[in-house]
């Protein structure tokens, strides 16, 4: 009897599935009957989340390092970072569109930039233009609509659909809510920075320049004749183990800051 009943539940659950899926089919065909919709612009700009400022520094005494020719020996530094994010869609796998006549094709994590929203009758789509005169809607949980959107002109926000018996490929493919960040940077608003310039007409140099966020800083230049070589810039003593043009070993003594 117990049996009887589960296939009964399971011959149940499956008529409801179907029931659901046609209803669904039938909202977007009717939906799809020539009429027109206007895109609703949204936002995508990148919105600040958060600011922060960062110290950077090499402090390592007494370790030998190397550097070469135009590369950093030692900095300290403090600026300020900024950090903004958007909302976009993102394939959430590779996949494509079956039942169109080229099958549009997916790949895992492609970036979606919404062109706006749509409005049918309480149910909102949002609107993406994966290839060129083809517009897909994304309902709220990812899922593909089966219609496709053509503009009524390049420039027009108005769009009419076209049911068609779209399916994703595999089953759970989504284009799914996600979000873009980026990051920008200040010149140092403080701190300084030693450079190996390598051989400058004949001699080893060595480049300081002191930090004050104008990103123009001047540089002062020094040379080194011998190893074993203390040079001193502005507190910080580094020890020239090997001078080498292309490349000098060395190691901080003292960092006096």
């Amino acid at each position: 009897m117990k049996k009887i009943f589960a296939i009964m539940s399971l011959i149940l659950l499956s008529a409801c599935a179907s029931t659901v899926e046609d209803d669904d089919f039938a909202f977007f065909q009717k939906a799809a009957d020539g009429s027109e919709y206007m895109i609703m612009p949204i936002d995508n700009s990148f919105k600040l989340v958060r600011e922060e400022q960062i110290t950077e520094e090499s402090d390592e005494p007494g370790v030998t390092l190397s550097a070469k020719a135009d590369e950093s020996m030692y900095y300290f530094k403090i600026y300020n970072k900024r950090i903004y994010s958007r909302n976009i869609l993102r394939a959430n796998m590779s996949g494509s569109l079956k039942g169109v006549i080229v099958p549009l094709e997916f790949r895992d994590g492609q970036v979606y930039e919404p062109l706006g929203t749509v409005d049918i009758n309480g149910r909102v789509f949002k609107v993406i233009n994966p290839k060129r005169h083809n517009l897909l809607l994304v309902a709220e949980d990812g899922t593909i609509a089966p219609v496709l959107g053509r503009r009524k002109s390049e420039t027009s926000n108005l769009i009419t659909l076209s049911f068609a018996d779209i399916r994703p490929f595999p089953k759970l493919l989504k284009i799914v809510k996600d979000t873009e960040t980026k990051e920008e940077t200040d010149e140092p608003l403080v701190g300084m920075e030693i450079i190996y310039k390598g051989r400058v007409k004949g001699l080893y140099t060595i480049a300081f320049r002191d930090f004050d966020g104008s990103g123009k800083e001047k540089f002062l230049y020094t040379t080194v004749t011998q190893d074993h070589e203390l040079v001193d810039f502005g507190n910080i003593k580094l020890n020239m183990l090997s001078v080498e043009p292309n490349k000098i070993y060395y190691s901080l003594v003292e960092n006096g800051k």
